[in-house]
């Protein structure tokens, strides 16, 4: 997630925003919100449960992806990633991101182990929203999603 997340940094992570709840009429929904495009969320990671990865939301339920050239396109647009600073030249097949999962990806696309090697990540592992860096504290900043 370089470089907005550096190693042996240190995250305060919001669970409750994505919490599940019961909702009136039955059914279950999020607490305040589901994740969106754009958040950096922790989760475990689908390939080793005992292993947290944190890593940004590029796709959400019903959205379709498509890598050309580095160039991520979401629903046929190309999105503009200035978080971005060492773009891949790498392609993908498009794909359509099902129901209860997300497609992610690191900032640092040359090097993160992401949706495009290992696939979507569950909602069933979200663990929460990754909020504020407090270690160390001269690294001290809030993650805010960019829209």
């Amino acid at each position: 997630m370089t470089p907005g997340l550096t190693e042996g940094e240190y995250l305060l992570v919001n669970k409750m925003v994505y919490w599940d709840v019961p909702l009136i009429g039955g059914g279950d929904g999020y607490l305040l919100q589901p994740p969106r495009f754009g958040d950096v969320i922790v989760f475990q990671f689908p390939v080793d449960p005992t292993r947290n990865f944190v890593k940004r939301v590029i796709g959400v339920p019903g959205d379709t992806i498509k890598i050309e050239s580095g160039v991520v396109f979401v629903n046929g647009e190309a999105l503009v990633e200035p978080y971005v600073t060492k773009p891949d030249i790498g392609h993908t097949r498009e794909v359509v991101v099902p129901p209860d999962s997300y497609f992610v990806l690191g900032d640092n696309r040359r090097a993160s182990d992401d949706s495009r090697s290992w696939g979507m990540v569950p909602r069933a592992n979200v663990i929460g929203h990754a909020w504020v860096s407090y270690w160390p504290p001269e690294q001290l900043k809030e993650l805010l999603p960019f829209y």
